[in-house]
């Protein structure tokens, strides 16, 4: 007995083995040194005393349907309870939100884009994108900030993850740092920063090569 394929069968098989193969292509995915702090879990008021005492992190490059981008990442930032307090006072008593900044250093920069994409743990965060400096910016969206209108705790890894098209074309690169900053409302809606830590918890550097550290 012949088992008889037809030619039609034949083609949707072909096109489902190559929509699986598409499905499961990994993107070759660069990361870049780690970049830690630790301040010791007994800080008080050093670099504000909202400030996580550790945390640590890393950026990622890759290559993504044409565009290159990256991400900057921030994970097991740890809070104290005098942070947590500190926080808290600063919310009952002034209206104030603590917030993760990640930020080029150059407000004129044009290596990087931030895309508007964001993931964290942070209790019910705000996120923002802005293009400094206010009015005068140049097209390039170089800072994200996520706000936490709900408090932190001193029991929770927190992390947050930001990403940026990369617009380097080999001439130049340039410098991330974040930062940990207190926040309020403004009449707009938008969050503006009130106090920030007198250090960046962690700074990154890329080269001028697009996809590479």
């Amino acid at each position: 007995m012949k088992i008889k394929i037809k030619r039609n069968t034949i083609l949707c098989l072909v096109a489902a083995v190559i929509m699986i193969s598409i499905s499961n292509i990994a993107y070759a995915i660069v990361y870049g040194p780690t970049v830690s702090w630790d301040y010791g879990s007994g800080k008080t008021d050093l670099h504000g005393s909202y400030c996580p005492y550790s945390g640590t992190g890393w950026m990622s490059f890759w290559n993504e349907n044409g565009k290159n981008l990256l991400n900057v990442r921030t994970s097991n930032m740890l809070f104290n309870q005098y942070a947590v307090n500190a926080i808290q006072n600063y919310m009952n008593t002034k209206g104030w939100y603590f917030t993760w900044d990640i930020s080029n250093t150059n407000d004129y920069d044009e290596t990087i884009d931030a895309t508007g994409w964001l993931s964290t743990n942070l209790p019910n965060p705000k996120i923002d994108i802005e293009d400094d400096p206010w009015p005068f910016g140049n097209g390039y969206n170089d800072e994200t900030e996520v706000v936490a209108l709900s408090l932190v705790n001193s029991s929770t890894a927190y992390y947050v993850i930001s990403q940026f098209e990369d617009k380097r074309n080999g001439t130049s690169g340039g410098t991330i740092q974040t930062r940990a900053c207190m926040s309020s409302k403004s009449i707009t809606g938008e969050y503006n920063t009130e106090l920030m830590s007198d250090v960046p918890q962690q700074t990154f550097t890329y080269g001028k090569n697009p996809g590479q550290p």
